[in-house]
């Protein structure tokens, strides 16, 4: 009996032992596989990768927008605040104000002031920028204090640069010079008209 193998076109018969079957079984089996692997398993972990990677962006782009708009909500409480309580529409006034503003808050803070009068006034977008330069004695504690009242006021002050240092060595003798800004929103008529 012969044994049941292959047959080439040519008419010539292969016959297979066991062995070259399983060998060959295996090889087509291993084929499939990697083709499988490159037609549809590697695509899909790719896309599924993307997917993670845009899943990913999408919650760092939420949590940045909700930074956003939360730091949003602060300003325009800051910003109402300003309005009511401290931005003025008249150059004089705001610069009185954050004079007197600074007079009280250095006597508070226990820092002996040196004011010197505003510089000329600058137009950033819609506000007049009024600065003034400063400068100051007091402890390590009272110039923290002053500073602290600075940073939380309610009319709109910025420092702008600083420098603190030590007016005699192993003392907590320290004098502080600063320049800082106020703001005045002027009236429609003063923007439009602008300033001589």
């Amino acid at each position: 009996m012969k044994p049941k193998g292959w047959h080439w076109p040519n008419g010539v018969d292969v016959v297979l032992s066991k062995r070259e079957k399983h060998i060959g079984l295996a090889t087509i089996a291993l084929v499939a596989v990697v083709g499988l692997y490159g037609l549809v398993l590697s695509p899909y972990l790719d896309r599924r990768q993307a997917v993670a990677q845009d899943l990913d962006r999408a919650t760092q782009q939420l949590a940045d927008a909700n930074v956003l708009f939360d730091r949003q909500a602060q300003l325009q409480k800051i910003w109402r605040q300003m309005q009511q309580g401290g931005l003025s529409a008249d150059e004089s006034r705001a610069e009185s104000q954050a004079q007197h503003a600074l007079v009280d808050w250095a006597q508070w803070a226990g820092v002996a002031l040196d004011t010197r009068g505003p510089g000329r006034p600058t137009q950033e977008d819609k506000f007049q920028v009024i600065s003034f330069n400063i400068t100051g004695t007091g402890s390590t504690a009272a110039i923290t204090r002053l500073l602290w009242a600075l940073e939380t006021a309610t009319i709109p002050i910025r420092v702008n640069d600083m420098q603190i240092t030590a007016r005699r060595e192993g003392t907590d003798d320290l004098m502080i010079r600063f320049s800082m800004s106020t703001l005045a929103m002027p009236s429609p008529s003063q923007s439009k008209g602008g300033h001589s």
